[in-house]
Parts: C-alpha cells; structure tokens; sequence
C-alpha cells in the first residue's frame, strides 16, 4: 500500500479528492497499453488525484544528467491527475500538435503525464511505462517542439515511483 508522508498530505488541497474506480484506471491501462505501475494503482484507488494547496509550496529535485554533471532543479508540485486528466494529457502532448504540421509528439514515447509542475516554465510530471525504468517519474519543462529536437531533450528524474517521489518532497522557506 502506499504510504504518503503526513507532511505532504498536509499540504493537499482540503477539498476531499474522489478516489479512482477499478473502471477508469482499466481504461487508462488499455489507453496505454499496458499494466500501470501497481503503487500507481493502488495511489490512484486510495486518493484519486492530488492538488497542492499552495504553488511553489512543497517541491521536489528534478536530477539532469548533464554529462559528466548532474544538475538539480527544484520542481514546484501543482497535483496529480486524475486517470482521465492523464488521459487528456496524454492525447495532447503523446500526439502531434494538431494545429501545426511540423510539430509532432512533445513527450517521449513510453511516458504518462500524471500531474503538473513547475519549475522556470510549466510542465509535465511523466511516469516511464516501457521497461527500462518502469514506473519512475520524470519532469518535462514544457516545450513546443517535437521531442527529441531543438531545446526539447532534457528530463529530471523525480523518483522510482510516485511514492519515492512524494517521499522526496520538501516545503519551502
């Protein structure tokens, strides 16, 4: 089961979040193709989505391997998705931009968007589904470009899963 810090919790909006149904989180696996992570599972049953009461109040470090550095960026946690939301989310960015010709997928392939965050830009909190690193979570600054082109290559590893990443959280000064 996972287990969420009471510090983090503390910081969830008050509003009372609705708790995913076995249905939604099915239909999410079939969107995707595959089985989602099991402590995402058991996340999405117990709490639904998350929402953080204030921006910029609790933050995580994004780690990029900048070879040979590795460089941290604090990453202000908006919430966390609710299945369809991720579903949404990835429709619009797992998928070419419809309003442009030359821009297509913005995310990797393999990554969910489960939530959204904020660094000096907005972005995406996105969960690895392929093998290599299945289910750990990673932020993607926003970028209008197709993946993998101009500036639209880099991302910050948040944790093995989301609770290592909840786990990770701080509260700011």
């Amino acid at each position: 089961m996972v287990q969420i810090p009471s510090e983090v919790l503390a910081f969830w909006n008050d509003e009372p979040t609705q708790p995913a149904s076995s249905d939604e989180i099915d239909h999410l696996e079939q969107v995707c193709g595959q089985a989602l992570p099991a402590v995402y599972r058991d996340f999405l049953l117990r709490y639904g989505y998350s929402q953080f009461d204030l921006i910029g109040a609790c933050v995580v470090d994004a780690r990029y391997d900048m070879n040979p550095d590795i460089v941290t960026k604090p990453v202000s946690l908006s919430f966390i998705s609710s299945p369809e939301n991720a579903e949404m989310n990835l429709r619009v960015f797992g998928t070419p931009m419809e309003l442009y010709d030359d821009i297509g997928p913005r995310i990797p392939t393999g990554m969910l968007p489960i939530g959204q965050a904020m660094a000096e830009t907005s972005g995406l909190i996105l969960m690895q589904l392929d093998e290599k690193n299945y289910g750990s979570l990673w932020y993607w600054e926003r970028v209008d470009e197709t993946w993998g082109t101009g500036s639209n290559t880099l991302l910050g590893a948040l944790g093995r899963d989301i609770e290592d990443m909840l786990g990770r959280v701080r509260q700011t000064e």
